[in-house]
């Protein structure tokens, strides 16, 4: 089920890349943003990433200790978790936004997100729904949606948020033929309405 879940995420993921690599905006200041902006250029991110993200990152240390650092560029899923830059320290302010489509973090890049129920189950979407968990979707994420998928061995179901092309392109024609299986996604634009 795992397996099944992290291959479809994959391909979301994958399906939103053009197929020379997404760009982002890449900068980086320890004055403001304002300053890496004015420093920003255009640049293909690197296809070895794991889901790769454009990002913009701010970490503050307020004790002075350490200098402010505000960057744009490529980001892995992990830096987007905030699971890299030292965010939970005391002392250390961070903010930061990710997304998912070309140059997405250029100005304007930063708005409050999206928040769906979040869930995976094998058994069925009401198995999914008793289990479901509210998750703020990571900037680019604009869509709250429901998948369900189908092979001859498995069904699974997920509840999550979803990148505006994934919903128009995944499940489109009713499977994935990457993994040989038939699939049906319905999105909404508004948060907690799946």
């Amino acid at each position: 089920m795992k397996l099944l879940v992290v291959s479809v995420l994959t391909i979301l993921s994958l399906g939103a890349l053009a197929v020379q690599g997404l760009q982002c905006y890449t900068c980086g200041s320890s004055t403001s943003m304002d300053d890496c902006s004015s420093q920003q250029i255009k640049t293909t991110c690197p296809r070895q990433l794991p889901s790769t993200y454009c990002g913009k990152v701010q970490v503050k240390d307020t004790s002075g200790a350490v200098p402010n650092i505000f960057i744009k560029g490529c980001f892995s899923e992990d830096y987007c978790e905030g699971n890299v830059f030292p965010c939970n320290q005391t002392g250390v302010e961070c903010q930061g936004d990710c997304c998912f489509y070309d140059l997405c973090n250029g100005e304007g890049g930063t708005v409050q997100s999206l928040s769906c129920h979040h869930c995976t189950s094998s058994t069925s979407l009401e198995d999914c729904t008793n289990q479901q968990q509210i998750r703020q979707c990571p900037f680019g994420w604009n869509r709250c949606g429901m998948m369900e998928f189908h092979s001859q061995e498995k069904s699974s179901f997920l509840k999550g948020c979803f990148t505006e092309q994934s919903c128009q392109k995944v499940c489109a024609g009713g499977s994935i033929p990457e993994i040989g299986m038939e699939c049906e996604l319905s999105c909404c634009e508004k948060s907690f309405c799946n």
